[in-house]
């Protein structure tokens, strides 16, 4: 047997149908399509995300998070995998791509502060965190940003944090006003004040008027 003596088993080539070519066949006129309507029309004929005037499941469902189009994910390389090493060793993504540390040379990769490291190394990354630039520099190493860009913000932030710690020890303390003593007050001060009596009002007697005796008689 040969390559041209290979067959194609019985019903893989599935005769296509004829459509639209007068009534006799049955398939003309609409060439099976029905009339009008959406499914008749060209180009897909049920929407998927159509539920017939349900309302659909995109908006169903609670929307948590935020992603934005401008997301960086970067690759994460952990301390503790570069302990197996020899001292001095540059790092770099060559050097992690070809020993399986991360899956792609050209994409940006973060190096974490997971795990103890005791050898001197030259790491070159994108970004490091702080606990891995701290041992990294520990250790007798040193962390190179790939990114000259983020370095310099970096650094500036430092400066102004130093010298803003500065500014605040270079301050005088303020002067407190002395607190004023409470005055204790004597016995003799917090005797008890006299009453005052409230004088009576004298009452008016109205006096009453002669009788006329000229009127009486």
């Amino acid at each position: 047997m040969q390559i041209h003596d290979i067959r194609a088993p019985k019903g893989a080539h599935k005769r296509r149908k004829i459509v639209g070519r007068g009534p006799g066949s049955g398939h003309g006129k609409t060439s099976c399509k029905g009339q009008k309507g959406q499914s008749s029309r060209s180009g897909r004929a049920v929407i998927l995300s159509s539920e017939g005037g349900q309302v659909p499941m995109i908006k169903r469902l609670p929307k948590v998070g935020f992603r934005p189009k401008t997301s960086i994910i970067y690759q994460i390389v952990k301390l503790e995998s570069l302990a197996r090493f020899k001292e001095n060793t540059i790092v770099n993504a060559e050097f992690l791509k070809s020993h399986g540390l991360i899956r792609s040379a050209t994409l940006p990769y973060k190096i974490l502060g997971d795990g103890e490291l005791k050898k001197p190394f030259i790491v070159h990354a994108n970004r490091f965190s702080k606990s891995a630039q701290e041992k990294i520099t520990k250790a007798g190493g040193k962390t190179e940003f790939l990114d000259k860009e983020y370095e310099q913000e970096q650094k500036d932030i430092s400066d102004r944090k130093l010298r803003d710690a500065a500014y605040e020890k270079s301050r005088p303390a303020p002067v407190e006003k002395p607190k004023e003593a409470p005055i204790e007050k004597s016995k003799t001060a917090s005797a008890e004040k006299p009453k005052v009596v409230s004088a009576e009002k004298p009452k008016v007697v109205s006096a009453e008027k002669p009788k006329d005796k000229n009127k009486a008689a």
